[in-house]
């Protein structure tokens, strides 16, 4: 008697679906996604649902490098407040500054009111001495905004649940190794999104101040987010509340959209592009690697293959991945 074995051969993506204004559109008939792969033909999804409460690996990096000492009175609070309605026992939680050096605290796994606010303060404590003290803030900085990028994407390598990174920071890079195509790549390839918060400061007379920097630097900070899956949204200390709760409705907002394990699959970057009929909606898929299968199981006599009927067929055309320094952080 010889037994067969069925296994799930299929590939899931979050997909971020935004109208031109950033915010959410009506929910999608789920018959009106389709998807192409390498510029292949178009095929419909096998299936589609909301994230919903799916664990998320949630890695927080707070860019101080730029911000006085007015900046972020309320930060602790707006972050511990996410627990238990935005983050949930499930999720994992880390959380970063970067300062002079890139700091962290272990991931916290369940996040709870008290341990967001108190890692929150721990990570923030040597900027705060340091601006308290009046120091130079041209001090030397061992990590650009890319590569802190590119090293939090590799912490989060192989964490269970959907991969997000959520930064705050002014989009200013100061000095990485890693060029921000490198970064952007790299989240990419590992199904990592990126999603920023620009912080927009005032100044004595309330008004919005924004840092120096060329709106060339924030369209990169923002193309690192899109091309990843996610966005940049700008927020004060007034809305930091609402914008932190809002990004994480948007991620738990997302369509995991599953579908079979293309025919003649090789590994590494593949271009995936997702489309909804008659719509005009911003559309940032979430990774873009193919993991291959595993040769014991393809190779097993018992193994039931998958219907080549229903799976679909790679295009010819490949993203090219720079690749990363030797030296890379």
């Amino acid at each position: 008697m010889t037994t067969l074995h069925a296994y799930a051969d299929l590939i899931q993506i979050p997909v971020l679906v935004l109208d031109h204004d950033r915010n959410f559109t009506p929910k999608v008939d789920p018959t009106r996604f389709s998807i192409r792969l390498d510029s292949g033909h178009p095929f419909l999804p096998t299936y589609i649902r909301p994230e919903g409460d799916d664990p998320i690996a949630l890695s927080i990096l707070l860019d101080v490098y730029d911000l006085d000492r007015t900046a972020l009175p309320r930060i602790d609070k707006a972050i511990a407040n996410l627990a238990p309605l935005s983050l949930h026992p499930r999720d994992r939680v880390s959380i970063y500054t970067l300062d002079c050096s890139l700091n962290h605290v272990n991931g916290l796994y369940p996040p709870s009111t008290v341990l967001l606010s108190r890692s929150v303060d721990a990570v923030l404590y040597s900027w705060k001495q340091r601006v308290q003290q009046k120091k130079s803030s041209a001090c030397p900085r061992t990590f650009g905004l890319w590569d802190a990028l590119f090293y939090l994407v590799d912490q989060l390598k192989g964490v269970p649940g959907r991969r997000v990174i959520l930064a705050l920071s002014s989009g200013i890079d100061h000095g990485s190794r890693l060029t921000w195509n490198q970064t952007k790549s790299y989240a990419q390839s590992e199904g990592v999104s990126v999603f920023g918060v620009r912080y927009v400061g005032t100044d004595s007379f309330g008004h919005e101040a924004e840092f120096h920097s060329s709106s060339g630097e924030i369209d990169i900070f923002s193309s690192v987010c899109e091309l990843s899956g996610g966005i940049v949204v700008a927020s004060n200390d007034d809305d930091m509340p609402g914008t932190l709760k809002r990004i994480l409705h948007m991620i738990r907002d997302r369509y995991i959209v599953e579908f079979p394990r293309p025919r003649s699959v090789t590994t590494g970057v593949h271009d995936i592009l997702v489309s909804i009929a008659k719509s005009n909606a911003i559309i940032r898929p979430g990774g873009i690697s193919f993991p291959l299968p595993d040769a014991s199981i393809v190779t097993n006599p018992g193994t039931l293959p998958s219907n080549p009927k229903t799976t679909p067929e790679l295009g010819t055309r490949r993203i090219l991945r720079p690749s990363p320094p030797e030296d890379e952080p």
